[in-house]
């Protein structure tokens, strides 16, 4: 069954398509790109999106997650892959577009209410002002042009994430269409952005932060947590990740840690 939402912060119509519980969400920016691309299989409890099983790995390598602030809906595939596999988080959800939430509830049969449509800043200020704070913290904001809003990246959101992370809480963000290799305007502007908004969170977070490309050469989406405690390899990825399957209420998700390529040389986000 497809069905379309008209929606107040794109031109187009966010476009739903549900085929007995696997669900795909699609919509094109204003600037008539892909902006949103979500698959969820809410009968399997699996996405095969590969950014998105990146980005959420790395929060699988804590001690615990009990307090989750996501920072962007996009298609709710990732909250939904949450919901199923961190059963006992409390997630928080900020985003701009009430259309979303409609969603949420009638498509992807998305659980926590705390949906929060607000500016991210704004919202962002009040938690830290309340002293809230997080065991992870997911960063998926993209404007209607399918970029991150340069009016968000401001000093004090940057501050305001440092303060709501505990001290050893993981930042992970979603560098969404990074092509290194693209002669094209849009995408050599996008990358600048990028890099300077990475060199920022370093900044606030210290060196240490791991990356996961796309599997395809000529670029894609770029997972990156921040935060961390020491440098990784693959191999300790993978261990860390079993050891947490054999010894927590976890499902083993091949899909997690199927394909993964890690930046170990940093040549992305230079």
């Amino acid at each position: 069954m497809i069905t379309e939402y008209n929606s107040t912060f794109y031109s187009e119509p966010i476009i739903v398509e549900n085929l007995d519980g696997e669900v795909s969400v699609n919509v094109l920016d204003n600037l008539n790109r892909e902006s949103i691309y979500s698959w969820y299989n809410l009968n399997t409890k699996n996405t095969e999106s590969d950014y998105i099983n990146k980005w959420i790995l790395w929060g699988l390598m804590q001690p615990s997650i009990n307090k989750i602030l996501v920072l962007g809906w996009g298609g709710w595939a990732y909250i939904k892959y949450i919901e199923d596999h961190f059963i006992y988080a409390e997630i928080t959800a900020v985003d701009i577009d009430p259309t979303m939430i409609k969603i949420a509830k009638e498509q992807m049969q998305i659980k926590t209410d705390k949906l929060v449509t607000w500016d991210v800043v704004q919202f962002t200020d009040k938690l830290a002002k309340k002293w809230e704070k997080f065991d992870l913290i997911l960063f998926d904001i993209y404007g209607s042009t399918g970029e991150i809003p340069l009016h968000i990246i401001k000093e004090k959101l940057f501050k305001n994430l440092k303060k709501l992370l505990y001290p050893s809480g993981i930042f992970s963000i979603n560098y969404a269409n990074f092509f290194l290799r693209s002669h094209d305007l849009i995408d050599q502007e996008r990358k600048t952005k990028y890099i300077a908004f990475h060199k920022e969170l370093v900044n606030i977070y210290w060196d240490e932060f791991i990356s996961f490309l796309s599997p395809d050469p000529e670029g894609g989406n770029v997972s990156v947590s921040y935060n961390l405690d020491k440098s990784y390899t693959m191999d300790d990825i993978k261990k860390e990740y079993f050891k947490k399957v054999e010894f927590e209420d976890i499902e083993a998700d091949e899909n997690l840690i199927k394909d993964i390529k890690l930046d170990d040389k940093r040549r992305f986000l230079r």
